[in-house]
């Protein structure tokens, strides 16, 4: 259960919301997230609760679960599979990403936003570093090669 969290290019294997307790409610709000399955649907969900821009399952509750929350341009129903383990999308992944995109232009999901995710780093890397000191001079001279992904 997320409460009071905001999750944004995420892709998500399964929100649980079948909590017997009224004062569990699902208060998240989600941007730009697949979502593969939800479990009992909108029953303890809250109008706080926000989906933005999301893509739901075909297998899921979510149509229900977002009846119950506010939400705003999300498409439910959606064909496609999820790796468990790792998250990514697995069957026609490219027509799906394809076809939905976020509030900021980009894919939904971990592959879109302004850092998607990727296998290879995207940060800049040293690959050379020397350090001298100059006992006279009390310097630290610090030389870094640094290369961009």
């Amino acid at each position: 259960m997320a409460s009071s969290a905001t999750l944004i290019n995420c892709n998500i294997h399964r929100i649980y919301n079948y909590l017997s307790n009224a004062t569990y409610k699902l208060l998240a709000t989600l941007i730009n997230c697949v979502i593969y399955i939800s479990y009992q649907g909108g029953s303890f969900s809250s109008p706080d609760c926000m989906f933005i821009n999301c893509l739901g399952g075909a297998n899921s509750n979510l149509t229900s679960l977002m009846q119950a929350c506010t939400t705003n341009n999300c498409w439910t129903n959606i064909t496609f599979g999820m790796n468990q383990n790792t998250l990514e999308l697995t069957d026609n992944a490219d027509d799906v990403l394809s076809k939905y995109k976020g509030t900021d232009g980009t894919p939904v999901g971990i592959t879109g936003g302004v850092a998607p995710f990727t296998l290879v780093p995207s940060a800049p890397r040293i690959t050379e570093s020397t350090i001298k000191v100059d006992p006279e001079k009390k310097v630290l001279n610090v030389n870094l090669k640094v290369v961009a992904n």
